[in-house]
This record gives structure tokens, sequence and C-alpha cells, in this order.
């Protein structure tokens, strides 16, 4: 049962619909031609360098579960699964995928990984 749930938690999170991820990445940066601050969209230019975990949710994750994190038809609820498991459990599905189709691999950093962690357990 708990692989069943460890399966499907964070299923489908930061695709695009086809499988593939289309987001700017930390990694874009420093190699971003747009010298305007106010139109960057990188996720780690707000904190000092640090992944912002909200924007990195809102782009990878929230589509699939919820701005919340309580689930839409593409993704289970959050909420209930993320006492469940360590920080690490979770960066590693994040990271790695989950399942053979429930979940794909998410194209972030490890810190950008814990950051969504950091983010889901302040907020949900």
């Amino acid at each position: 049962m708990r692989s069943f749930v460890l399966s499907l938690f964070l299923v489908a999170c930061g695709t695009d619909g086809a499988g593939t991820d289309s987001g700017d990445t930390a990694a874009d940066a420093d190699t971003d031609p747009d010298p305007d601050p106010d139109t960057d969209t990188d996720t780690d230019t707000d904190t000092g360098g640090a992944p912002d975990g909200a924007a990195l949710y809102a782009e990878h994750c929230a589509g699939c579960h919820g701005e919340d994190g309580t689930g839409t038809r593409e993704g289970p609820d959050l909420t209930r699964e993320i006492g469940r498991m360590t920080d690490e459990q979770i960066v590693q599905i994040i990271l790695n995928g989950a399942g053979r189709d429930e979940m794909p691999a998410i194209e972030v950093t490890e810190a950008e990984a814990q950051a969504i962690v950091d983010f889901m357990r302040a907020n949900f």
C-alpha cells in the first residue's frame, strides 16, 4: 500500500501534458539574454540565488496538484501525503519520478527539488 501511495504522490508533476518540461531552469539564469529583471522568469533570482520553492511549485507541480496542493484530476492531493514521507523521499520522487506512468522525473536540480519540498511543508 505504501508503495502505491508513494507512486501516486506527485503524479505527472511538472510536465506540459506531453511528458516534457518547457520552463526555464536556474541554470538559465546566467545565460538569460533579457537584462530586465522585471521580466525575468527565472526561479532563483528573487531570493539572492536560492531557489524559490513557491515559483518552482507553481511552474512544475500546480498544474497537476493544484495551487494549494489538494490535487486535481491529473494528480493526487499532496496535503495528505506530505507528512508521510521524509524530505529525501520526496526529493527523489521529484528528481526520478514515481512508478511507470504515474509521475515523470522533473528537470530541476536537487536544491530546487528541496526548495519545492520546503515550500510544500511550509504551506500544506
